[in-house]
């Protein structure tokens, strides 16, 4: 069975579903053409484990570096906004991944953050 019958016979079925035993017009098969190709690509993200950590990979080369990294920086390299840097720092590494983040405060500069290379899981 090829994919474009599988994927007709998928949308065939939800429209029966949901709409009965009444003709789909158009407009409905196209919103339930781009609901399962939104559905296939997430699933295709969940799945593959290097999507779904390459950021944060990032983020930890960058926190090993003897120089460490601020926020501003981790942020310019992953494209994300500060405050998720921040979330990352604090949700995943340092509960999940159980990363020991030094935080080096300097009057007048950005913090500077780096991983504890003595208790490093890794």
């Amino acid at each position: 069975m090829n994919n474009a019958k599988t994927k007709n016979e998928l949308l065939i079925a939800i429209a029966r579903q949901h709409f009965g035993s009444k003709v789909m017009d158009r407009k409905v098969q196209a919103a339930l053409e781009a609901a399962y190709r939104a559905g296939k690509s997430a699933a295709t993200k969940r799945q593959n484990p290097d999507y779904n950590h390459s950021k944060h990979q990032i983020l930890i080369d960058m926190l090993h570096s003897d120089t460490g990294a601020t926020l501003q920086q981790m942020a310019n390299a992953t494209g994300w906004k500060k405050h998720s840097v921040s979330c990352a720092l604090s949700a995943v590494l340092k509960t999940k991944w159980k990363f020991d983040i030094i935080t080096i405060r300097q009057a007048g500069k950005a913090c500077v953050y780096r991983i504890n290379q003595q208790k490093d899981p890794l």
